[in-house]
């Protein structure tokens, strides 16, 4: 199945000035953990946190189209440099709020409002009003890939409502054929004029998107090197395939099933509620929420501090 690359940066950022098609951006600042105050299944260890101020990268949007299906992809690449290592992101499915999704075109997989949405995911805010995101769900995925250790480019595929594709008709083939998978990254590569290389892949997921990040993973096995994989509180505490990646680390909030008799089943770092003791904005967050502790750990801790500390503690 051909894939052919089409750049729409222009239309959700606003311009495409670069001949990568890749704008500059503002990447939120946020309090990050300190991994060397974190001690790996210590259920009663509370890991302090800094500050890490707002940081510049650049930021591409690609419709990849494959047979009669299209998806659009969104890349963030540091501020400088040609990192040959991606860190691919397959978000939470978003049928379950159809409502939401509805109200931003979540039929079109071009739609700006579905893509900005999932871009405020990435930047910790809107890239043209520079507003918060409007759903529950406060990631800055953008703020702890460039920021942690080791240099690398995000990739993350935008869900839509529309269908395509029975495994995962919100990704279609992009989610579960491995040659299309291969060919978007290599093809949105190009597009780029190299300004990145899929050489070595990282992936991580949060809550729902488990199931097809299992699917996605193998669907690469054998075609591209995947090092590290990273799961951020999964739906049913699913487990990423043992022989999916090189590595796993994988993080678990006991709000979303695996535990038994206080510890969780499993390969999984357990954060309940008392190891966050230190960070600076619970107490705000848990108002926010009505002291609603799914709504802090699940939307709120697990995907604004975990991505980055996950990948400070594994190895390259």
């Amino acid at each position: 199945m051909t894939v052919s690359i089409t750049p729409i940066t222009d239309k959700v950022m606003g311009a495409d000035s670069t001949p990568s098609h890749c704008q500059p951006v503002t990447l939120l600042g946020l309090n990050v953990i300190n991994e060397g105050s974190f001690l790996p299944r210590v259920v009663n260890n509370t890991p302090t946190f800094s500050y890490q101020p707002s940081m510049q990268g650049r930021m591409g949007v690609f419709a990849a189209t494959a047979g009669s299906i299209t998806r659009s992809w969104i890349l963030l690449l540091p501020e400088n440099g040609v990192p040959d290592r991606v860190m691919i992101g397959i978000l939470p499915t978003i049928g379950q709020n159809f409502e939401f999704f509805t109200k931003l075109q979540g039929n079109d997989p071009r739609s700006v409002p579905l893509i900005r949405d999932a871009v405020a995911l990435i930047n910790g805010m809107d890239p043209i009003t520079m507003d918060m995101r409007f759903g529950k769900v406060q990631a800055c995925y953008g703020s702890q890939v460039l920021g942690s250790d080791r240099p690398m480019a995000l990739l993350v595929p935008v869900r839509t409502l529309s269908g395509g594709g029975k495994a995962d008709p919100e990704l279609g083939p992009f989610a579960t054929d491995g040659q299309v998978i291969a060919d978007t990254l290599a093809g949105i590569a190009a597009a780029t004029q190299g300004a990145f290389q899929p050489r070595l892949i990282e992936g991580f997921t949060h809550s729902s998107g488990i199931a097809s990040f299992n699917s996605f993973l193998r669907a690469i096995s054998g075609r591209l090197p995947v090092r590290t994989a990273i799961s951020l509180d999964p739906a049913l505490a699913e487990s990423v395939g043992s022989s999916l990646a090189g590595q796993l680390q994988q993080n678990l909030s006991g709000q979303t099933g695996g535990i038994s008799n206080g510890r969780p089943i499993g390969n999984f770092e357990f954060w309940p509620l008392g190891r966050w003791k230190n960070d600076p904005q619970r107490d705000h967050v848990m108002r926010l929420f009505h002291n609603d502790l799914f709504d802090y750990l699940h939307n709120f801790a697990f995907p604004h501090y975990l991505l980055r500390l996950s990948i400070q503690v594994t190895t390259g």
